[in-house]
């Protein structure tokens, strides 16, 4: 009798510890945002469904302007390629600049973050100068070709290294 006592006794201590260990689980686990941190917090559905529909709405803006980006960069090469070819005066190509920024949001906030200490035109226009230097570059023969234009369009800026 003493022996099933005893074993009563270490039975009921140890699912006493059980259920401590249980209630300590369940309480660390409904603590303010351990459960959300976890995934756990299902019982709050209305907060998951907003969430799902926040992050499926932040992935079609990220690739909406992915696909813009892909698009101002096409642009960008057309222009400078017609720019280079003379098909374009650099006058024109920075009107197909200004319509780019104007119908492309993406690239009109990039331009104001990179360049936020200028106006939107500035900026734009810089960005451009950019664009044309680093081309210009690869192709050094344009240079003589396009200085008179280079010199009206910017004529504050010298746009491109001198030819050695």
């Amino acid at each position: 009798m003493h022996s099933s006592l005893l074993s009563r006794g270490v039975l009921n201590l140890g699912l006493a510890l059980v259920l401590v260990g249980g209630l300590c689980l369940v309480g660390w686990t409904c603590a303010e945002g351990t459960a959300r941190s976890l995934g756990l917090d299902v019982w709050n559905l209305p907060r998951v469904l907003r969430d799902e529909a926040h992050s499926s709405r932040a992935m079609r803006a990220a690739e909406a302007a992915k696909v813009e980006m892909a698009y101002v960069s096409e642009v960008r090469e057309e222009v400078l390629k017609d720019v280079l070819l003379g098909r374009l005066t650099l006058a024109e190509g920075l009107d197909r600049f200004r319509d780019l920024a104007a119908t492309t949001p993406t690239f009109r906030r990039t331009l104001d973050g990179y360049f936020s200490h200028l106006p939107p035109e500035e900026a734009l226009r810089t960005y451009y100068r950019r664009v044309l230097e680093d081309a210009l570059d690869e192709y050094p023969i344009a240079v003589a070709q396009l200085r008179p234009e280079l010199d009206d369009l910017f004529p504050a800026a010298r746009v491109v290294k001198p030819m050695s």
